[in-house]
């Protein structure tokens, strides 16, 4: 059997970085008004963070079961128990938080059942079906990935091509697309809750874990050059909602839409900056201990954050939502992610001692003292060796059992 993979520090960093991300885009939706530009706009920079989890779901995957023989039923057993339990659970829970059901235990029944079809019982769910429907395809896309071996630059630049074209597709709707039916019709429907809209970003995610050295090495080798195109893809996603808004005269909600074009170079980049600032951290994390443990904390507890944050972000704003009216949102925006943020925190490092842990959170229990595995590792350096892990959630090494989500 492979050895164990080093822990990957930088992931921390990507992860941290991204479900903040998430809660911020949240909150801005929640403590702004639908129709506020500056508010959309500042959705509209920030809407990558589906396209990087996804990435790191990928990544987690391929880091950890491609240079190993794999038993297939066994991994889809794990996966889906870490995984399916917690998306059962919560769905089953946001629904009868929302009550959008009929109000009888059949039309419960009923509406979770096509919740969970497809992943709509709250508007943060399909990730946990993307992720569940990677687990089905691994086998397939660990096979493409090892069958084009050599070609791989090919296959990423085929996958940016394909990613370009869907999201043209799904943000401006040409007439030739109206009227499809039957899967294509659905895909288009569901086009948010499918894999295959996010194919470039978990091709990505893949191929960094197959070529992690050389992809590292051209990565810090070129930081200054990946900024400047990281700060031109975001000028670029600024002038495209502008644009739509100002000049083709569409609603702020299009022009801030996740699936568009504009999207894939800027998701990208944001994927390497996030990258590069995590191996910069790394190089000095020991610097700066209290920094280094909120980043870890954070990564740690970030597919619980994810799951719950949005159900305590809705009842704060039902409570105080007269109060938060009535200051301007650049306020109102960073006290309320403030204070979600803590209180999600807490709880969900709460219910992370429990045994309720596994179900609710998709991991196994952690004592109050026990500091996460990460921090207790020596420096990584990109290894071949192998591991185990769960999704874009889960740590990057072996021993742990930490499943894999953004609107």
């Amino acid at each position: 059997m492979a050895a164990s993979r080093p822990h990957r520090y930088e992931i921390d960093m990507v992860r941290a970085l991204t479900i903040v991300g998430v809660m911020t885009v949240h909150t801005t939706w929640f403590t702004n008004t639908s129709t506020s530009f500056w508010a959309n706009m500042v959705m509209d920079c920030l809407h990558y963070t589906r396209e990087v989890f996804l990435f790191m779901t990928a990544f987690v995957l391929f880091y950890n079961y491609y240079h190993r023989p794999t038993n297939w039923p066994q991994f889809w057993k794990k996966r889906f128990l870490l995984v399916g339990a917690p998306y059962v659970i919560w769905s089953a829970a946001y629904l009868l938080y929302g009550q959008t059901y009929t109000p009888t235990l059949g039309g419960y029944l009923s509406k979770l059942g096509f919740d969970l079809v497809t992943g709509t019982a709250w508007f943060h769910l399909y990730y946990l079906l993307i992720t569940m429907q990677i687990y089905v395809i691994m086998p397939v896309f660990v096979w493409l990935v090892k069958k084009t071996e050599g070609y791989h630059l090919w296959l990423m630049s085929a996958a940016v091509l394909v990613e370009a074209v869907m999201m043209f597709v799904f943000q401006y709707e040409p007439a030739w697309v109206n009227g499809w039916w039957g899967p294509l019709g659905a895909i288009m429907q569901y086009r948010g809750q499918v894999f295959f809209t996010y194919e470039a970003y978990l091709m990505a995610g893949a191929l960094l874990a197959v070529h992690l050295d050389e992809v590292h090495r051209f990565l810090v080798a070129h930081q200054r050059a990946l900024v400047r195109a990281l700060l031109a893809s975001l000028a670029l996603m600024v002038a495209a909602f502008l644009f739509s808004v100002e000049v083709q005269h569409q609603p702020v909600s299009f022009g801030a839409a996740v699936l568009q074009p504009f999207m894939v170079p800027y998701a990208l980049l944001v994927i390497a900056g996030s990258y590069l600032l995590g191996h910069n951290w790394n190089l000095r994390r020991e610097q700066h201990p209290h920094l280094s443990a909120l980043v870890l904390l954070i990564s740690d507890l970030s597919f619980g954050l994810y799951l719950m944050h949005p159900m305590i972000l809705e009842d704060y704003t039902r409570r105080y939502g007269t109060m938060l009216a009535g200051l301007p949102g650049i306020v109102a925006t960073p006290l309320t992610l403030v204070a979600v943020a803590v209180t999600t925190i807490i709880i969900t490092r709460l219910i992370g001692m429990t045994p309720a842990s596994p179900w609710v959170l998709g991991r196994a229990p952690v004592p109050f003292k026990k500091r996460p595995a990460a921090a207790r590792m020596p420096s990584a350096v990109p290894s071949d060796s192998s591991s185990a892990g769960a999704s874009a959630w889960a740590p990057t090494q072996v021993g742990t059992s930490q499943a894999g989500s953004t609107r």
